[in-house]
């Protein structure tokens, strides 16, 4: 019992909160993604997606070694952040750090900072788990704010049937003291606040060869819908998402491996007036998604030489009151990375990637990011140039280029960088 008590008391006192969400890409923390104050500002709007974002999104993703030295890091900080347009950048930093503080108690914080034309969510998440025994246990975690109204709290069972393994079962109580300890009128109603439920499945195989590690990942989540008042505005805002991923590295052989990942997601939303005087007139949207990315790798051992080649699918249909808009785009892939200047003191790589990207649109012409019904095509160049520390770090320098611009003056793209380092 004092274990226990020990848990809540770190608890309350390492938890801590900043978080903004909306719609996302690829999650990279599904189990504490779900409904903030900032999803209720607007509406998915079609409108924020241009052609070419699918294309930049897949040039600025992270490599499969990047991907797996994450899955398997204890403690770890990843930050990138890349040009979308004249206006805005592509960031996602992210960071875990563990601790076994004894034999039955383990400490974990997570941090993520994501923006990008998506999604905008910054989370500071500390978790306390307990071992019942070595298989079984479980959690508590939670994001305590300055305002009180945001606080939130989760709990987690645990399985990990050998190391490398974790099934996971949780569960979120959203914004749990709106009601009763709010500086604002807004409230949930139905007496209740929001929850979020779902599982992850993590599974990580070590091996002394880079080209034959092995992880896959797969989550689903449920949040439960929420009616949110907010009587000064004279509205009132619906909220309901479910959500699943999975995403999984495999070897294939001793030369070829794969990676494959894909999300679906449906999330629905409508603001409504509230009470007589309000003149607010009622909108509602239904997003469903899917995105999905695949590639193949080929690793020519006696020239240290890996080539690839992959391909990014998504669907995004918007259902809004005016009628439906659908944006369909496929972005086939080529790559080779060899090795860089330096190979004595690092182990420096280069990489050569092209990008061609299909975009259509269809569907309600003022509501989409382009009127035209016409088959969009763009061909990205990607080049990029890792400095692979021998001291657990890597730091990648990229640009893209516009094939397609290269004679127009405009063959610039964007830049992106990103600096890992495992503590």
């Amino acid at each position: 019992m004092r274990t226990l008590s020990l848990i809540f008391n770190l608890f309350i006192c390492l938890s801590l909160y900043s978080t903004e969400a909306r719609a996302q890409a690829f999650e990279n923390l599904p189990e504490f993604t779900f409904l903030t104050e900032n999803e209720q500002t607007s509406l998915d709007d079609p409108r924020t997606i241009d052609p070419e974002y699918a294309g930049i999104l897949l040039t600025y993703s992270r490599t499969i070694n990047q991907e797996l030295v994450w899955a398997k890091s204890r403690r770890i900080f990843d930050g990138a952040l890349g040009s979308l347009n004249g206006t805005q950048f592509w960031v996602e930093n992210r960071a875990r750090f563990m601790a076994d503080l004894n034999e039955s108690l383990e400490f974990k914080f997570y941090y993520l900072d994501e923006r990008n034309l998506e999604s905008e969510q910054i989370i500071h998440v500390p978790e306390l788990i307990y071992k019942l025994s070595p298989r079984f246990g479980f959690s508590v975690y939670g994001e305590l704010s300055f305002y009180k109204r945001q606080n939130d709290v989760g709990f987690s069972l645990f399985w990990r049937p050998q190391n490398g393994e974790e099934l996971k079962f949780f569960g979120n109580i959203v914004d749990f003291t709106r009601n009763d300890r709010n500086d604002r009128r807004d409230r949930f109603e139905n007496g209740g606040f929001p929850y979020s439920a779902g599982l992850i499945w993590r599974s990580f195989k070590e091996s002394e060869r880079a080209f034959q590690q092995e992880m896959f990942n797969l989550s689903v989540r449920y949040e439960t819908p929420t009616v949110w008042t907010f009587p000064d505005a004279l509205e009132q805002y619906e909220f309901h998402r479910i959500s699943v991923q999975a995403h999984m590295i495999k070897p294939l052989s001793p030369q070829w491996r794969m990676q494959g990942q894909a999300q679906l997601d449906q999330k629905r939303e409508a603001k409504s007036p509230w009470g007589s005087l309000s003149t607010v007139s009622r909108q509602s949207v239904r997003t469903d998604r899917i995105q999905s990315r695949f590639r193949f790798e080929y690793l020519r051992a006696d020239a240290d030489i890996v080539t690839g080649f992959g391909l990014a699918a998504n669907s995004r249909r918007w259902e809004k009151d005016a009628g439906p808009i659908s944006y369909v785009e496929a972005v086939p892939f080529l790559y080779m990375t060899v090795a860089g200047f330096e190979r004595v003191t690092r182990n420096d790589l280069w990489t050569i990637e092209v990008d061609y990207t299909f975009h259509r649109q269809s569907g309600v012409a003022s509501f989409r990011s382009r009127p035209d019904d016409s088959l969009n095509t763009e061909t990205r160049l990607l080049t990029a140039y890792d400095f692979v520390f021998p001291k657990n770090a890597t730091l990648r320098l990229a640009a893209t280029w516009d094939i397609q611009r290269l004679f127009k003056n405009k063959f610039w793209g964007g830049g992106m960088g990103e600096f890992a380092v495992e503590f």
